[in-house]
């Protein structure tokens, strides 16, 4: 909670000096005409509005900035076709909202394409407010930017880096009743493993889903490694399921498969199968989410005995401290005061009829008002201020219909998934995550994190000829991966033949998209 306080302190003052006269923000811009916005809508949301025109959030902002918006919301699940569909057509909107460092060649390509503008000299005359914030903070610059340099988006900020949202849960009446403390190193949760089979008569003492074994490598970041492409400690690219520790790895979890310590179900569980697990007392530990699976299991407790609590990340070894990998880029640095998200970022299209008016309609969520509207909406209608906090009202934190609390803040801003502006506010975090159990997690997560030696790749973009070369040669080497991955944890591959595996994976040309990704990483570090 100290660390929340802290960071609450100084975003509040980053704010402060980075607001402009906001009245100098409500001037009318060049013409009278509504900017158009293409967005998604994220589908918790549809329960309750359906048009981003309903938000009190965009209400207040048109009022703010003087800029009216028209919303064009693609159908839930069809963003992607219906994007194509659009640049297709040729009629661009004035602002596009998505994830664009996902296509192919990246949003450098989008500007190459005329899709996109670049925003330097807008985002200069007309956004002060987030041009000092990138300037302040180059990490975030260099992600909201194409290889040569060029602003194309107005980004995600998460203001809580240090926000580890996933990680092992463990259920704490067990280890109490094994007299036993929770585990801090792999041979602490070996102990617990077999006190939950010799002492509890509990048959499988971790559970987890098929897609979070697969893509997560559940217990890798022990041995210092990522789970799949990852940058090292000295910032060199590498590809975890070929490295030697990931065979000490493999040969760990196939003792624990074998003792039946796993799950015999990890390659074929879904998430409401291992809930389910959970909640039956069929197994003990697990990996999870903070906010979607630690807090629904809290308030599906079956019964006041049922106790889960969140558990670091494990040492390889007793004493000392966890080799962590860092599942989001940190810009190499996981203590840094402000992290980037890229999953919803707004560009210019191209076509756009008003750059000052919807400079000045994003940079408003770069100010300290701007933070609050996006993370609570409007004062009085859906918060209130207690001394300095904002806190949501009753018909959010404790809906009369029983409408979850992600249903009801969708009802009025966009707080609960990445979207341009400040997000994962701390205030907002005190709030969504209502159990305590919770807010310890946060702090138990972050515990190791200055001591990560493996981090995310950070948003580099390979070179568009190069993007259809990869996506052929990744396609055959993740099936294969994945495939060998099972079985040699299920022992139906001796871990013998591991060299053969990487000898195979080289044959497959993993080498080449190393070397992508390696002249991409040097052309990120450029910008």
């Amino acid at each position: 909670m100290k660390r929340i306080i802290c960071l609450v302190l100084a975003l509040c003052m980053l704010c402060m000096a980075g607001c402009t006269n906001q009245e100098k923000q409500k001037e009318a811009g060049s013409t009278n005409q509504k900017l158009t916005y293409w967005v998604g809508m994220n589908s918790s949301q549809l329960t309750t509005i359906s048009n981003y025109a309903e938000l009190p959030m965009y209400q207040k902002l048109s009022e703010e900035t003087g800029v009216e918006v028209e919303f064009m919301h693609p159908p839930t699940g069809q963003e992607a076709e219906q994007y194509n569909l659009l640049i297709a057509s040729g009629d661009y909107p004035d602002m596009i909202e998505r994830g664009w460092s996902t296509d192919a060649g990246g949003p450098g390509k989008a500007v190459a394409d005329g899709i996109v503008l670049p925003l330097d000299d807008a985002i200069k005359n007309y956004a002060p407010n987030y041009q000092e914030l990138l300037e302040n903070n180059h990490e975030l610059k260099k992600a909201f930017s194409t290889d040569d340099g060029q602003i194309f988006a107005f980004g995600g900020i998460t203001v809580m880096p240090k926000l580890n949202p996933g990680g092992y849960f463990i259920r704490k009446d067990w280890l109490e009743k094994l007299g036993m403390e929770a585990p801090k190193s792999i041979e602490d949760w070996e102990a617990y493993f077999e006190g939950c089979k010799t002492q509890l008569g509990i048959e499988t003492p971790f559970s987890t889903d098929s897609y979070r074994m697969n893509y997560a490598k559940l217990f890798s970041e022990s041995f210092g490694i990522g789970s799949k492409y990852y940058i090292d400690a000295a910032g060199e690219v590498k590809y975890a399921p070929m490295q030697p520790e990931f065979k000490e790895y493999l040969t760990l979890m196939n003792s624990w498969f074998e003792k039946g310590y796993l799950d015999k179900g990890i390659f074929s569980n879904d998430a409401n199968m291992v809930e389910s697990k959970i909640l039956n007392s069929m197994t003990g530990s697990f990996y999870g989410f903070i906010g979607s699976t630690f807090g629904k299991l809290l308030a599906a407790a079956p019964d006041e005995q049922f106790q889960l609590m969140a558990v670091e990340s494990p040492s390889l070894k007793s004493g000392e401290a966890a080799q962590l990998y860092v599942t989001k880029p940190y810009g190499f640095d996981a203590s840094a005061d402000m992290t980037y998200s890229l999953t919803n970022t707004t560009a210019f299209s191209t076509k756009n009829k008003d750059l000052e008016k919807s400079a000045k309609f994003m940079d408003y969520l770069y100010t300290e008002e701007g933070r609050k509207l996006k993370n609570f909406g409007v004062q009085d209608v859906s918060y209130t201020m207690v001394g300095d906090k904002p806190t949501y009202t009753e018909e959010i934190s404790n809906n009369a219909e029983g409408r979850s609390m992600n249903e009801m803040i969708g009802k009025y801003c966009r707080a609960t998934y990445p979207n341009p502006g400040f997000g994962d506010d701390p205030y907002y975090i005190e709030q969504y995550y209502k159990y305590p159990q919770q807010l310890e997690a946060v702090d138990i997560f972050a515990a190791n994190l200055d001591h990560a030696v493996a981090f995310d790749m950070p948003p580099v973009t390979p070179l568009a000829e190069e993007v259809t070369e990869m996506s052929t040669l990744q396609a055959t080497i993740d099936t294969y991966q994945e495939e060998m991955f099972a079985k040699f944890i299920m022992g139906t591959e001796s871990l013998d033949n591991f060299d053969k595996y990487v000898a195979t994976l080289k044959s497959m040309n993993i080498d080449r998209i190393l070397e992508i990704y390696k002249n991409a990483m040097q052309r990120y570090e450029a910008r």
